[in-house]
């Protein structure tokens, strides 16, 4: 096997900045670095950034950071309510940037770009272009922005003018497309999500299919007793208590069942950072914590967000994790609770379904039937926490299974040869990709500039308005 040099160009880091991207980049670049590769990151450094405790998590994995200015310097007025930005434009020029900056350096022989906000737009355009020639370039899917907005907005009313209208988006939607289409290989999670995909841009492209990899270093699950049941009911929920997690399915349901359940109630948690909804006009917890009855409330508890070690104490405990998403493309935190031999209760027709197989189809619930579906498959479950408790070592091969498959397909992926393919007219695309590189940069230095002046005009404004008011 000969050892390649592989860099992970990603915006998302673990534990400064959250998210699916970040955790399953973090997981298979610590596996393929225990596999003899040479890793590297290029990435964005976050306010909250610490190079000791960066070093925890990831070892001691070269760092490359992206020099671009903070997001709030490209923000400007939106005509649905929300933000006009050239962020995610600016970020991928300053990747190319950066990226062509230190490429004598590390001489990458692959590069991995996640798609969420299309850091590696440009490096997929000059590469399909002849440029790069050592490089190939990857696109992992992990959930494209037009997918999670369209969920995000499924619960609105139709008067209301949807975000996908807004510029900034249409900018990032637009070159989250184009990485799709410039990729020469590109890897998703589940065929599920690969489909959507596929049907949305009607392209008939192929991709590989390699199930997200888990930090199984995180859980070490104890020997399990099948026979113990436990005392008290805990249902569990982890993950941002957003429209597409479907957090409010969870707790609408709950409501309704605990009010004439027979003896002690069950125990509900929620493990996740609070997120705003349109169409509550204000965050998750703001909205529920004024409509949640009285006879329920001390029963239901939100711990925000948590750090791993801590979450897998409340696996253990669990008597079911609930995942009613509305959108998934895999589900880590699901696989991670099989790992643990947590049992699950997942919803159909999301990757999450593909997660757990086949086997265990009895332990899904059709979402589009939303409340009804899972207060019946919730009720079955909690009237028999023995039987479904049976099910732990199962899910737990289940997840071994998906997690050894995902490591020899990664390995796989690495290692093939592949020949890159050169447009034969060559000077002509890269004489495009420098023009077209050039245009933009102006352009959004142009929008740089018009925001950080717009922000200085409010500034004045308020002040102004302030003086006003003090002097009447």
């Amino acid at each position: 096997m000969q050892n390649k040099r592989i860099i992970f160009i990603t915006r998302e880091i673990v534990p400064f900045y959250y998210g699916g991207i970040g955790t399953q980049f973090k997981a298979v670049a610590k596996f393929l670095k225990s596999n003899g590769h040479e890793i590297y990151f290029l990435t964005q450094k976050h306010k909250t950034f610490d190079e000791k405790i960066f070093k925890q998590h990831y070892g001691d994995i070269p760092l490359f950071f992206v020099n671009v200015p903070e997001p709030s310097s490209y923000v400007s007025f939106s005509p649905t309510g929300g933000l006009v930005s050239t962020f995610s434009l600016a970020y991928a020029l300053a990747v190319s940037k950066k990226f062509d900056k230190i490429y004598n350096t590390v001489s990458p022989d692959i590069a991995i770009c996640a798609d969420f906000g299309a850091e590696g737009l440009f490096l997929f355009f000059k590469s399909h272009s002849g440029a790069y020639e050592k490089t190939r370039f990857i696109l992992t899917i992990n959930g494209m922005l037009f997918d999670v907005l369209s969920t995000y907005e499924s619960g609105m009313n139709s008067q209301l003018m949807s975000e996908l209208n807004d510029p900034q988006i249409l900018i990032t939607c637009a070159m989250e497309n184009l990485c799709v289409l410039l990729a020469e290989e590109i890897v998703v999670p589940t065929s599920i999500a690969w489909n959507e995909i596929r049907n949305r841009l009607n392209i008939k492209k192929e991709a590989r299919i390699i199930p997200n990899l888990v930090d199984t270093n995180l859980f070490h699950p104890q020997n399990m007793d099948e026979t113990f049941i436990r005392n008290k009911q805990i249902i569990l929920f982890i993950g941002r208590l957003d429209r597409i997690k479907g957090a409010d399915l969870l707790l609408k349901v709950y409501i309704e069942i605990v009010k004439n359940w027979p003896g002690a109630k069950p125990e509900l948690i929620f493990i996740g950072r609070d997120s705003s909804w349109k169409e509550y006009a204000t965050g998750f917890l703001e909205y529920w914590q004024q409509r949640i009855p009285d006879s329920c409330a001390e029963n239901i508890s939100f711990l925000g967000q948590i750090d791993h070690d801590q979450i897998a104490s409340y696996l253990k405990r669990a008597t079911v994790c609930v995942f009613p998403s509305r959108l998934e493309v895999f589900g880590i935190a699901c696989l991670e609770a099989m790992f643990y031999g947590c049992p699950v209760l997942v919803s159909q027709g999301t990757g999450l379904e593909e997660v757990i197989g086949p086997s265990f189809s009895d332990y899904t619930f059709d979402i589009k039937k939303e409340e009804i579906a899972l207060k019946k498959k919730l009720i079955s479950i909690l009237e028999n926490p023995s039987e479904f408790y049976k099910i732990r070592a199962g899910l737990r091969k289940r997840a071994e299974e998906l997690i050894g498959i995902s490591k020899s397909r990664f390995l796989e992926l690495i290692e093939m040869d592949v020949n890159k393919k050169v447009h034969n007219s060559r000077p002509k695309l890269m004489q495009l990709y420098d023009n077209t590189f050039q245009l933009l940069s102006a352009v959004n230095d142009a929008a740089y500039f018009i925001g950080v002046d717009f922000q200085e005009l409010k500034v004045i404004e308020t002040e102004e308005h302030k003086e006003t008011q003090e002097s009447g």
